[in-house]
């Protein structure tokens, strides 16, 4: 029997998307929906711990779903700080990082996250270019 995982039982972490945001009904994805929107609709209905990183790359790139798709990504970052899914190392953290100020004044618990996350990755082997952009990343938050 396969072991469930921890994040399965969250309170917020169990649930998707849909019922976490109160949005039942999918508002915005009509029946010809397609590309990001399809994705959009079909990840909002699936438990949030079963999202994987491109998932969450879609999620909080556009906004959708905040502040709790950044926690959930920052869980995952804290495990492994370069991931990326399909987009790359380091991907998913720069999109966290780079979310807007208003975001991180509402929820200010997700600072030191970050914070921490971002240290992490600057121990990480990385190329120079992802390197300047950690960078820049651990300024902001300095």
């Amino acid at each position: 029997m396969a072991r469930r995982p921890a994040l399965a039982d969250h309170p917020v972490f169990g649930r998707s998307l849909a019922e976490v945001s109160g949005d039942a009904n999918g508002a915005g994805a009509g029946p010809f929906a397609s590309g990001d929107v399809a994705w959009l609709h079909r990840i909002a209905r699936v438990p949030m711990w079963a999202l994987d990183d491109d998932d969450l790359l879609l999620l909080v790139g556009r906004g959708r779903g905040l502040p709790h798709t950044a926690s959930l990504a920052l869980e995952r970052l804290a495990e492994r700080p370069l991931r990326g899914g399909s987009h790359g190392p380091g991907t998913l953290l720069l999109v966290v990082a780079a979310l807007p100020d208003a975001v991180f004044e509402a929820t200010p618990q997700l600072v030191p996250r970050v914070r921490g996350v971002l240290a992490a990755a600057a121990a990480q082997p990385v190329d120079e270019a992802l390197a300047e952009e950690l960078a820049l990343a651990r300024e902001r938050f300095a």
